[in-house]
């Protein structure tokens, strides 16, 4: 008989096999040294810019991107008028009876209807608009049999405009209002900060939070134009006046002078590097509360290098509290949707959430194939989207200001990189991201004189398919590569965790959670984000009609123009449907497998839930019913 002490050793080396096993697998996590879990919430590590030693700043809060700021459903709007597709041009149809719409007066809870594009093929020379607040345009599915807007258009141009009135000044300051910051040093992650008089200000005022910076921060960080630029002609160096940028923020509390605000700092303000200021501000003609969902977007084209048809599916342009989801974009040249910029309107707090880019048209060359794009704008959130043959996919354009998150994305055969793209872009959080290279460093005199992409700018759990992922840091900022997966790493920004992923799995949902509890993460998420990354999911999707995983343990019956039902099988106690295509009620009945009906009742969007909790353990068949649809998924209750 062999001792104990072989068999320790035996039992040790069995184990050690197995951790090695498990974390080269990728399936267990360690903590992040910066921000890790500790009793069920988010502990975060005091750290110091690069080249300073002071650590004060901490990893802001991301959990305030998305629609409403965050943790909120995107809502169902009943349906006020319907179109089917006819021969020939539809754009006067689609856009008179969006017009229609917006003349609609405002519901209690801020919306006007939503018009329903019955499944068909709607050929659409010219753009459309969506130009008042509670107006959403919906589709019966974003498949191939679903509904599709075929842009025969053959020039460059947007299809789908959301669009404030930007007919005057967007943004107004009121100059007379600004307050010097008087702390030497505002770090990142903070709320509070001082000015020199607040008594002109008031809870609930609107401001920007200035960051002011001087020549010397320019010269320090290179930006100026004789290094940035080493004679290259066409090249232009930083100003302080471009690179004064407002962050937009509401006041939660005042005390004496010092002010806090809704939002934490994301780029940090020193007294060395010019500091700080701010102002009352005011965004005339911005309109809220709209949604392009459930449809598909295909563009004609000459060849694959033409870029003289459909650029980009849907924009938003001065518009906060939106939504795009479930639309696919098939053959444009630049962005599925693309979030502020052109007319310099942003777009703010929108969630952007299964959609997808398939088949580019386009060269393969600088300022196309921006798959989901930010070029203006803060609190967004890109959840749960898919690409591929993109150059830049998930991407950040010059000065946005955060927080922005990219969350649970896709991108395949990436033709470039993923990351903030050019000329200080702040607060963004790559979140669980799968694509080809991934970087955030000083580009210096590419294009323009892109120099340097970003500060706090954190890649958490990403992986990289092909070559690196580069995280550099700029002096007094820094950037984080958390837990991702890659070939090899470079740049000397702050390093943790390679080819290792932390926990938790996002770390947005983690902020989520801990600042608007565990329902509001249920509320934006799919069961399969809960429980792991969704890579898998994602690839077998491909934008073509729902998003559906398939395996034995859980099941989502759909088909284009049904609602989705889930069943945790085996279940426990209730199923629930999502039903988003259109307001109907749908008769649900229940049957034993002796064909006998056991309970019956009826659901719509707002009462989806079925509670079954009464049945005895078993085989049971569940069927669906509305005027036009019907099938049946077999159920199991333990």
């Amino acid at each position: 008989m062999k001792n104990k002490h072989t068999i320790g050793i035996g039992l040790k080396a069995i184990v050690t096999f197995v951790l090695i096993w498990l974390m080269s697998q990728n399936l267990i996590a360690q903590n992040s040294r910066l921000v890790f879990l500790e009793g069920g919430k988010l502990t975060y590590t005091p750290y110091a810019m690069k080249n300073q030693g002071n650590a004060v700043n901490k990893l802001p809060d991301f959990s305030h991107a998305g629609y409403m700021g965050g943790g909120v459903k995107l809502p169902f709007v009943p349906v006020v008028k319907r179109l089917s597709p006819v021969s020939g041009d539809n754009t006067q149809a689609i856009q008179k009876a969006l017009d229609e719409i917006a003349a609609r007066p405002l519901n209690a809870n801020g919306f006007r209807g939503a018009l329903l594009l019955k499944a068909g093929r709607y050929e659409v020379a010219s753009e459309l608009f969506i130009r008042a607040s509670g107006v959403v345009l919906r589709g019966q599915g974003q498949g191939k049999y679903g509904t599709i807007l075929y842009a025969s258009a053959k020039r460059q141009h947007t299809l789908i405009n959301v669009l404030g009135d930007t007919t005057s000044a967007t943004t107004i300051e009121d100059a007379a209002s600004t307050q010097r910051i008087t702390n030497s040093y505002v770090p990142v992650g903070t709320r509070q900060f001082n000015v020199a008089d607040a008594s002109g200000f008031r809870v609930g005022d609107i401001i920007y939070v200035k960051r002011t910076p001087n020549q010397f921060w320019i010269n320090d960080l290179g930006m100026d134009r004789a290094k940035l630029c080493q004679d290259k002609e066409s090249c232009v160096g930083w100003t302080t006046a471009e690179y004064t940028i407002g962050h937009e923020r509401v006041i939660t509390a005042i005390s004496g002078n010092k002010v806090t605000i809704n939002i934490p700092i994301v780029d940090v303000m020193e007294t060395k590097y010019g500091g700080g200021e701010i102002v009352k501000v005011s965004f005339p003609g911005r309109i809220s509360k709209t949604g392009v969902e459930n449809l598909r977007v295909e563009s004609a084209f000459a060849s694959n290098t033409d870029e003289a048809h459909l650029w980009s599916a849907v924009g938003l342009f001065h518009v906060e509290n939106s939504w795009v989801k479930k639309v696919t974009a098939q053959y444009i040249g630049y962005a599925c949707v693309l979030i502020g910029e052109p007319g310099k309107a942003g777009a703010n707090f929108n969630t952007i959430e299964e959609c997808a880019t398939l088949d580019f048209k386009s060269q393969v060359k600088g300022g196309r194939r921006y798959s989901f794009t930010i070029d203006k704008g803060l609190g967004n959130l890109i959840q749960r989207c898919y690409t591929t043959s993109g150059r830049h996919d998930f991407e950040t354009g010059s000065q946005v200001t955060g927080p922005n998150v990219f969350l649970d994305c896709y991108s395949d055969d990436t033709r470039s990189d993923i990351g903030p793209h050019h000329r200080w872009s702040t607060g963004i959080l790559f979140d669980n991201i799968r694509g080809g290279e991934i970087r955030v460093r000083n580009r210096g005199k590419s294009g323009t004189g892109h120099g340097w992409v970003g500060n706090t700018i954190v890649f958490w759990n990403l992986t990289s398919t092909k070559r690196n992922i580069t995280v550099a840091s700029p002096k007094g900022g820094n950037n984080f590569g958390i837990g991702c997966t890659a070939t090899s790493f470079l740049g000397g920004g702050f390093w943790e965790s390679q080819n290792q992923p932390v926990v938790p799995r996002s770390l947005y949902l983690q902020q989520l959670k801990d600042r608007k509890g565990f329902q509001a993460v249920n509320r934006v998420t799919l069961p399969e984000q809960r429980t792991g990354n969704i890579y898998e999911l994602l690839a077998n999707w491909k934008g073509q009609g729902a998003l559906v995983k398939k395996q034995a343990s859980s099941t989502r019956l759909t088909s284009e123009n049904d609602p989705t039902l889930f069943v945790s099988n085996p279940f426990t106690n209730q199923i629930e449907a999502q039903i988003d295509l259109e307001n109907k009620i749908y008769r649900v009945t229940v049957f034993d497998l002796m064909g006998r009906k056991v309970t019956a009742t009826t659901i719509n969007q707002n009462r989806n839930a079925i509670d079954l909790g009464d049945l005895k353990r078993g085989v049971y068949l569940v069927k669906m019913e509305s005027e036009t649809h019907a099938f049946s998924q077999k159920i199991y209750k333990q």
